[in-house]
């Protein structure tokens, strides 16, 4: 049997999961005071994606900063903050339907018109009896 849930009862059972840490939005004051009192800028926090369920369920967005308080036995309490930035990834546009297709071109086609060239290039002979050639030995096809 399959029992449907909401989406505010998946996210409150997401939120109140033994593993998530609490994660709070910081209102721009409190931000600021974090900023300043370890004298950094957003850029210079970890990093957070506006992509991560959590960061959606609380309703951060790109520019945001969270606060991050985790619980141990062993390790008591500990709060991180993250800066929330875009999944560039997930949030490009959709390309538009043929937009970047190409035909499909034959090898024949692909050569057609154009001349034959032979990677063969002439040697001057003066060149080539510096080199230790020469016609005697028959190792140089002229």
């Amino acid at each position: 049997m399959t029992t449907k849930i909401s989406s505010e009862e998946l996210k409150r059972r997401i939120l109140e999961h033994d593993y998530v840490p609490t994660h709070i939005k910081l209102s721009e004051e409190e931000a600021k005071k974090v900023l300043e009192r370890y004298n950094i800028i957003p850029q210079q926090l970890p990093k957070i994606l506006s992509t991560d369920p959590i960061v959606q369920i609380i309703g951060a967005n790109p520019g945001d900063i969270i606060m991050i308080i985790r619980e141990s036995p062993t390790g008591g309490v500990s709060i991180a903050y993250r800066y929330v930035v875009p999944d560039l990834e997930k949030e490009k546009k959709p390309k538009r339907a043929g937009s970047r297709k190409h035909k499909k071109v034959s090898e024949e086609e692909m050569y057609e018109g154009a001349e034959e060239e032979s990677i063969e290039e002439e040697i001057p002979l003066e060149i080539l009896e510096e080199m230790g050639y020469t016609e005697e030995e028959g190792n140089v096809d002229y």
